[in-house]
Protein backbone atom coordinates (compact mmCIF):
# COMPACT_ATOMS: atom_id res chain seq x y z
CA UNK A 1 0.00 0.00 0.00
CA UNK A 2 2.73 2.49 0.90
CA UNK A 3 3.75 2.26 -2.79
CA UNK A 4 0.04 2.55 -4.48
CA UNK A 5 -1.82 5.93 -4.65
CA UNK A 6 -4.49 4.81 -2.38
CA UNK A 7 -1.76 5.37 0.50
CA UNK A 8 -0.56 8.48 0.17
CA UNK A 9 -0.95 10.56 3.50
CA UNK A 10 -2.71 7.55 4.98
CA UNK A 11 -1.62 5.75 8.02
CA UNK A 12 -3.07 1.86 8.00
CA UNK A 13 -3.99 -0.25 10.89
CA UNK A 14 -2.84 -3.51 9.86
CA UNK A 15 -4.78 -6.22 12.13
CA UNK A 16 -7.08 -9.29 11.29
CA UNK A 17 -10.62 -8.20 10.40
CA UNK A 18 -11.28 -11.33 12.23
CA UNK A 19 -10.06 -11.52 15.41
CA UNK A 20 -9.41 -14.40 17.64
CA UNK A 21 -9.79 -14.29 21.63
CA UNK A 22 -6.46 -14.96 23.74
CA UNK A 23 -8.19 -17.82 24.80
CA UNK A 24 -8.96 -19.13 21.53
CA UNK A 25 -5.59 -18.64 20.15
CA UNK A 26 -3.96 -20.34 23.36
CA UNK A 27 -6.65 -23.42 22.72
CA UNK A 28 -5.16 -23.48 19.15
CA UNK A 29 -1.71 -23.31 19.57
CA UNK A 30 -2.19 -25.94 22.16
CA UNK A 31 -3.84 -28.29 20.02
CA UNK A 32 -0.91 -27.62 17.41
CA UNK A 33 1.93 -28.31 19.53
CA UNK A 34 0.72 -30.98 22.01
CA UNK A 35 -2.41 -32.44 19.56
CA UNK A 36 -4.76 -31.53 23.58
CA UNK A 37 -7.00 -28.98 24.47
CA UNK A 38 -6.48 -27.28 27.63
CA UNK A 39 -7.86 -29.09 30.54
CA UNK A 40 -9.29 -26.28 32.34
CA UNK A 41 -9.17 -22.77 33.20
CA UNK A 42 -7.56 -21.38 35.85
CA UNK A 43 -9.26 -18.06 37.18
CA UNK A 44 -7.59 -14.66 36.56
CA UNK A 45 -7.91 -13.84 40.30
CA UNK A 46 -5.93 -16.63 41.05
CA UNK A 47 -3.07 -16.47 38.50
CA UNK A 48 -3.11 -12.70 40.02
CA UNK A 49 -2.86 -14.14 43.80
CA UNK A 50 0.42 -16.06 42.20
CA UNK A 51 2.23 -14.85 39.35
CA UNK A 52 3.66 -11.85 41.43
CA UNK A 53 5.71 -14.82 43.10
CA UNK A 54 9.18 -15.02 41.13
CA UNK A 55 9.72 -18.87 41.00
CA UNK A 56 6.25 -19.61 40.21
CA UNK A 57 6.03 -17.56 37.28
CA UNK A 58 9.31 -19.46 36.08
CA UNK A 59 8.38 -22.63 36.98
CA UNK A 60 5.05 -22.13 34.81
CA UNK A 61 6.98 -20.13 32.33
CA UNK A 62 4.57 -17.71 32.48
CA UNK A 63 4.84 -13.67 32.89
CA UNK A 64 1.85 -11.84 35.39
CA UNK A 65 1.24 -9.37 32.51
CA UNK A 66 0.48 -12.29 30.04
CA UNK A 67 -3.05 -11.98 32.66
CA UNK A 68 -4.58 -9.10 31.48
CA UNK A 69 -4.68 -10.40 27.93
CA UNK A 70 -7.02 -12.30 28.91
CA UNK A 71 -9.65 -10.18 29.87
CA UNK A 72 -8.75 -7.01 27.78
CA UNK A 73 -11.08 -5.88 25.27
CA UNK A 74 -9.45 -4.26 22.45
CA UNK A 75 -11.16 -3.40 19.08
CA UNK A 76 -9.15 -2.45 15.95
CA UNK A 77 -10.10 -0.68 13.12
CA UNK A 78 -8.90 -1.91 9.73
CA UNK A 79 -11.77 -0.88 7.20
CA UNK A 80 -9.53 1.58 5.67
CA UNK A 81 -6.56 -1.05 4.71
CA UNK A 82 -9.69 -3.68 3.41
CA UNK A 83 -10.46 -0.54 1.22
CA UNK A 84 -7.29 0.40 0.10
CA UNK A 85 -6.70 -3.41 -0.69
CA UNK A 86 -10.38 -4.10 -2.16
CA UNK A 87 -9.22 -5.76 -5.76
CA UNK A 88 -5.78 -6.22 -5.23
CA UNK A 89 -5.76 -9.98 -4.39
CA UNK A 90 -4.06 -9.35 -0.90
CA UNK A 91 -6.02 -10.39 2.36
CA UNK A 92 -5.27 -11.17 5.80
CA UNK A 93 -5.25 -15.16 6.18
CA UNK A 94 -6.54 -16.80 8.77
CA UNK A 95 -4.49 -16.65 12.26
CA UNK A 96 -5.72 -20.62 11.78
CA UNK A 97 -3.95 -21.00 8.68
CA UNK A 98 -0.63 -20.27 10.03
CA UNK A 99 -0.37 -21.78 12.82
CA UNK A 100 1.22 -25.29 11.58
CA UNK A 101 4.57 -22.93 10.61
CA UNK A 102 4.27 -21.04 13.71
CA UNK A 103 5.01 -24.35 15.36
CA UNK A 104 6.91 -25.23 13.61
CA UNK A 105 9.18 -22.40 13.74
CA UNK A 106 8.53 -22.83 17.87
CA UNK A 107 10.25 -26.26 17.32
CA UNK A 108 13.08 -25.65 14.94
CA UNK A 109 14.06 -22.21 16.95
CA UNK A 110 14.05 -24.40 20.29
CA UNK A 111 11.16 -22.34 22.00
CA UNK A 112 9.45 -24.23 24.45
CA UNK A 113 6.40 -24.03 26.62
CA UNK A 114 7.35 -24.99 30.06
CA UNK A 115 4.19 -24.42 31.56
CA UNK A 116 2.09 -26.42 28.73
CA UNK A 117 3.80 -29.66 28.63
CA UNK A 118 4.25 -29.49 32.90
CA UNK A 119 0.62 -29.10 33.45
CA UNK A 120 -1.09 -31.31 30.56
CA UNK A 121 1.38 -34.25 30.79
CA UNK A 122 -0.31 -34.85 33.86
CA UNK A 123 -3.54 -35.52 31.61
Amino acid sequence: MSLSDKGIHKTYHLTDPDPYTVTEIYSLLTHAYLKRKPAGKIPIAAGKAVLPIKPLRKFLGVEKEALDYFTWNGRFDCSQALADLAGSGISCPNFKDGIGSLVEFFSIAGIKFPFVKKFLRKF
